[in-house]
C-alpha cells in the first residue's frame, strides 16, 4: 500500500468510526443508579480511566475491570468482576460474583445520563446511571 492509499484508508476508517469512539473517557467518574422500589438505596459506580471499576451497593463492594468497544450499533461495554465481598446489595442479593462477566450496550441520553441496554440497537434499556 502506497502513502496515498494508506491516507485514503485512514480517512475512510475515521469516517466509519462511530461518534462513541471515546466512550471510556465519557464514563470516567462517579455514577449512581437509583434502585427501583427501594428509594433508600442506590448503587454507585466509579469508572477509572485505566479500566478499573468500583461498585458499591448497600454492603456489597465489587472491584471490576471494564472495556468499551465500538460496534455497528451502540458501544458495547464488557465488565469482569474481579473481587466481590459477597455482602448483600441493594436488591437483597448476597451472591459472590467474582470471576463472572456481563455485557451491556451504552445508550447516552446526555453527558450525565447513560442507559445500560441488553441489545445493540437500544430497544431494551432497563438501567440508568446518572453522573454524580
Amino acid at each position: 500500500m502506497n502513502c496515498k492509499q494508506w491516507m485514503v484508508a485512514a480517512v475512510v476508517s475515521a469516517m466509519a468510526m462511530p461518534a462513541w469512539a471515546v466512550t471510556e473517557t465519557n464514563l470516567v467518574g462517579s455514577w449512581a443508579m437509583p434502585v427501583p422500589n427501594n428509594a433508600q438505596c442506590s448503587e454507585y459506580y466509579r469508572f477509572e480511566a485505566d479500566g478499573n471499576l468500583q461498585i458499591n451497593s448497600a454492603l456489597e463492594r465489587i472491584s471490576a475491570r471494564y472495556e468499551v468497544k465500538n460496534t455497528a450499533g451502540l458501544p458495547q461495554m464488557n465488565v469482569v468482576f474481579v473481587e466481590d465481598n459477597g455482602m448483600v446489595d441493594c436488591f437483597g442479593n448476597g451472591a459472590n460474583q467474582s470471576g463472572q462477566s456481563t455485557t451491556h450496550f451504552l445508550k447516552w441520553e446526555n453527558a450525565n445520563h447513560v442507559r445500560y441496554c441488553s441489545d445493540a440497537l437500544g430497544q431494551n434499556c432497563p438501567v440508568s446511571l446518572y453522573r454524580q
